[in-house]
């Protein structure tokens, strides 16, 4: 028997309530068990109902539950995941079964009820933190005991790594100071370096200038001379120092706060401690200051990932290392590759990278036998990518070679390349019920990776796939059987369009069409025509929602018997309504069809769009023309909103027809001739005051009233 079967055994059975509606009641007892020995309690909550909502059975701060409809799971049964459900904040209970609630607890503390069971479930938990924070105090005590103290040396070598910010102090005032000869005088310039720290006088005529870079005469470090004169225009910066330490219980690694104050005219350092790795247990341990107390104190870290020491960002302080740092780190996770991975890979990767693979692979049984058989770089791409589909399908846990990859021997060397992507990939084809040998690879080289042909291979069947493609290949060129990656990449198009256009593609020679490249382009043609006729409708529902906004209809039919006019070679047309707008300024490539503007010049009267077409060729678009009431043309585009040479040929045609309209005007078409003229004088200038530039085309920079009024072409008023 379970302990929670036992503890249900021994309980009391809940006891009714007194109280309608949502209440609890208490039971207790003292029992004896194989597991419980002591007293339990039963709590239950009601609703009026014959059996309770839920039943609570506690035996110290041990517990169980379950509800009405059978519900065990834990987290549904807390008090306080019930009363959220249940809208209720306070359950009413009688001083009886409350007094019985609180002695079981030994708590008093809670006002509700509620709060006193709730405490009494999350004991069990409490006490197992307790226990944690307890063991993590105690191992941070002992392995603070065991970390070994910095060297005498440790401030020099802060001071090397960081030189690039040290900088040699150089007295202005010199002094004059007779040789031992007693021949003549020599200047003596005082020195301070802040790497070594020596304080030294320069002998000779050279005098160090201000900013230049020099090597110290002491320590041989590459400095910069700063004045005394002047002193530091920054006055102190902060940098994250990293070193290392080899002990017997591996290699500790720790990170440094350390402060560079310049103030006194020499470097200061104040050294903070942050965080302590420990490599080879996996132990890591930092400081966090306390705001109140202005202090740091030691906590126990429950993640341990080293590398994360070399990663920066804007907001984190530069990093400086110790000059032994490396070398030592490579020479320790040497030691778990089994050979000189790491130093061997020095210049290729980074020290954090580095360190990330040595750390995920100690998990790893078969890590040593990968990176010495030549799967180290492929593996370090995989974890510095975190390619978590590579590592699904990869068993990095597996403890035999080459069950890591899934593979035999024989399908592993057909793989060739040490590179776990394609082993993954050669793997799906595999799934595909390709055969992995060196034949097939070669075949399938380029387009080994194309997880769309795999799926299609799922769907089609992989084998009359990959022969219809080598077939196709072969046409095109390739030798021994190859696919080629155009060929696949085409057939997979088509097989895209075809479904998009409805072919039937349960019949073979739809899905493997004889002539790929005919029928691919085919299709495309077939999907061109269907977005063209698409977008010509939406460009017609577009062109009736404007037309019944501005009236642009309305308005065309009552200029039509004024405004169109034709001879032999050019013709004036007055379109229909705003979807013959369009169109002429879609094929155009011009911006009528781009803006409202001209709509509702047009339904205000103010100016109107027309056509000007060759006599012969009346459906075929040719310039736009926008007109005043009156025939006053404002403008001329043709093809991608230009004027070409051959508009000139049609100028006496246009004078022509402005004197027709001129004659066929009416007294109304004249007023609105007049306001017309009004408007767009004063629209130019606004467009003079304000300045507007033209930004796009041959025009662009040029003033767009400038190019306006060129463009403007007024009609000459008839007697």
């Amino acid at each position: 028997m379970k302990k929670s079967e036992e503890l249900e055994k021994l309980c009391p059975p809940p006891k009714p309530s007194e109280i309608a509606g949502l209440s609890l009641t208490a039971t207790t007892a003292m029992v004896s068990g194989r597991y419980i020995n002591g007293q339990v309690m039963t709590v239950a909550m009601w609703d009026d109902k014959k059996n309770p909502l839920i039943v609570w059975r506690f035996f110290g701060d041990y517990w169980t539950g379950v509800r009405r409809n059978k519900e065990t799971y834990l987290p549904a049964l807390r008090i306080e995941n019930v009363c959220n459900e249940l809208n209720r904040h306070s359950i009413p209970v009688t001083k009886e079964d409350d007094t019985k609630i609180r002695a079981y607890f030994c708590n008093v503390n809670y006002a509700r009820i509620e709060d006193v069971i709730r405490y009494g479930q999350w004991q069990s938990n409490e006490k197992k933190k307790a226990r944690r924070e307890e063991l993590r105090e105690h191992g941070l005590k002992y392995w603070m005991s065991r970390e070994p103290e910095e060297p005498k040396d440790f401030e020099q070598r802060i001071r090397r790594a960081n030189s690039d910010i040290m900088l040699l102090w150089v007295g202005v005032e010199t002094e004059i100071e007779v040789d031992t000869a007693g021949a003549h005088k020599i200047k003596v310039q005082k020195c301070h370096c802040d790497v070594c720290g020596a304080d030294f006088k320069d002998y000779g005529p050279k005098w160090y200038a201000h900013k230049e870079s020099v090597k110290c005469p002491k320590c041989g470090e590459e400095l910069t001379v700063q004045l005394v004169r002047y002193g530091a225009k920054k006055k102190n910066t902060s940098r994250v120092f990293l070193f290392g330490q080899q002990s017997a219980d591996g290699y500790w690694l720790k990170a440094y706060n350390v402060w560079f104050d310049y103030t006194s005219k020499r470097c200061t350092l104040d050294v903070t401690k942050r965080e302590v790795y420990l490599l080879g247990p996996n132990i890591h341990y930092g400081y966090n200051y306390d705001w109140h107390g202005d202090y740091y104190y030691p906590v126990m870290r429950t993640t341990f990932a080293p590398e994360s020491l070399f990663v920066g960002s804007m907001y984190t302080a530069l990093i400086g290392a110790d000059e032994k740092l490396v070398d030592e780190l490579d020479d320790f996770m040497d030691m778990d590759y089994g050979g000189p991975f790491s130093k061997k890979n020095r210049k290729k990767y980074s020290l954090t990278s580095k360190l990330l693979l040595w750390r995920r692979t100690r998990q790893m049984p078969m890590a040593e036998s990968l990176i010495k058989t030549g799967w180290g770089e492929s593996l370090l791409r995989v974890l510095e990518t975190r390619r978590g589909d590579i590592q699904q399908q990869i068993n990095f846990r597996s403890k035999t070679y080459y069950g890591v990859f899934g593979l035999n021997r024989a399908e592993l060397n057909a793989v060739g390349e040490k590179d776990f992507n394609k082993v993954c990939n050669a793997k799906k084809w595999k799934g595909q019920g390709v055969a992995i040998t060196p034949e097939n690879m070669k075949q399938l080289a380029e387009v080994l990776s194309d997880y769309t042909l795999i799926n299609l291979c799922e769907k089609y069947g992989a084998r009359p796939t990959l022969k219809y493609l080598r077939q196709v290949s072969r046409r095109s060129g390739a030798a021994n059987g190859e696919v080629k990656r155009q060929i696949a990449y085409d057939w997979e198009d088509y097989i895209r369009m075809a479904k998009k256009v409805g072919v039937d593609l349960k019949v073979e020679s739809n899905r493997y069409p004889l002539q790929l490249a005919r029928r691919h382009n085919e299709m495309m043609a077939v999907i061109r025509e269907k977005d063209a006729a698409a977008s010509a409708e939406r460009r017609r529902e577009m062109a009736v929602s404007l037309d019944k906004k501005f009236g642009v209809a309305k308005v065309m039919k009552r200029i039509r018997k004024l405004y169109e006019y034709k001879d032999e070679r050019y013709s004036i047309i007055v379109p229909a309504d705003v979807f013959d707008i369009v169109k002429d300024s879609t094929f155009l490539g011009h911006c009528v069809a781009n803006t409202n503007r001209y709509y509702e010049r047009i339904s205000s009267e103010e100016s109107y769009i027309v056509f000007l077409r060759q006599t012969d060729k009346p459906n075929r678009p040719w310039y736009t023309l926008e007109i005043e009431p009156g025939g006053t043309i404002r403008q001329k585009r043709s093809y991608s909103n230009e004027q070409y040479s051959d508009l000139q040929e049609a100028v006496p045609f246009l004078k022509e027809w402005q004197q027709v309209v001129q004659k066929r005007m009416d007294e109304k078409e004249r007023k609105l001739a007049v306001e017309s003229k009004e408007k767009r004088n004063k629209e130019f200038e606004e467009l003079t005051v304000n300045g507007n530039i033209i930004h796009t085309g041959r025009y662009a920079g040029k003033l767009l009233v400038d190019e306006l009024m060129k463009d403007l072409m007024e009609a000459a008023a008839t007697a």
